[in-house]
């Protein structure tokens, strides 16, 4: 893992053991970018993404716990293949979920109440990185709140698979916790830093 000074983050929902389990594998079953797992690359559904000074991680963590205190767990179902064309070629697949009141007002909780603590500015060294695994420049960062939030929210959990993949659809899951994860190469959440319950 890089010693950056900054940290990308991703606060997400993590599926619960058995929906995770049956997301890696479809990640599995069809010829992928790479893999998904129980403890690395995470099957997760974005909520909200920006950058963070390490030492601040405790006001994030008490600031998430705050927004997320008047919801109870939240029901996900994630019912279609849904895809995104890649800039190098090929596309992008992912479990588009419902959007639910529900989802749509703890995305926009998330993002309006982190303004102060998140940064869009984030540079490679944000990135959680192999030693010696090469990461892109993550413009992502800054893209999410520019086109993928509020009214552009589209929840979902990414595969890696570079064809469509062949499952049974919906993955219905209730989740229990938001989870801050350091995202890795492509919006992937490598490792978790932290998780608040709801309710």
């Amino acid at each position: 893992m890089n010693q950056s000074q900054t940290i990308a983050v991703d606060i997400v929902l993590l599926p619960p053991r058995e929906a995770m389990e049956q997301i890696i594998a479809i990640n599995k079953n069809t010829p992928a970018w790479g893999p998904l797992a129980l403890d690395d690359y995470l099957p997760h559904l974005s909520l909200a993404i920006g950058c963070i000074a390490k030492e601040r991680m405790g006001e994030l963590r008490e600031a998430v716990a705050s927004i997320t205190r008047g919801f109870s767990p939240i029901p996900v179902a994630l019912f279609e293949i849904c895809f995104v064309e890649r800039s190098s070629g090929g596309k992008n697949y992912a479990l588009r979920a419902q959007k639910t009141r529900e989802l749509q007002k703890l995305h926009e909780d998330l993002m309006r109440g982190l303004t102060g603590l998140f940064s869009e500015d984030a540079a490679r060294a944000s990135v959680y990185a192999d030693p010696g695994e090469e990461v892109s420049e993550p413009d992502y960062v800054a893209d999410f709140g520019a086109q993928y939030s509020f009214a552009s929210f589209d929840p979902h959990v990414t595969l890696r698979n570079k064809e469509e993949p062949a499952c049974e659809l919906p993955i219905a899951f209730t989740a229990s916790d938001v989870t801050a994860c350091h995202i890795g190469e492509m919006v992937t959440c490598r490792k978790k830093l932290f998780s608040v319950p709801l309710g």
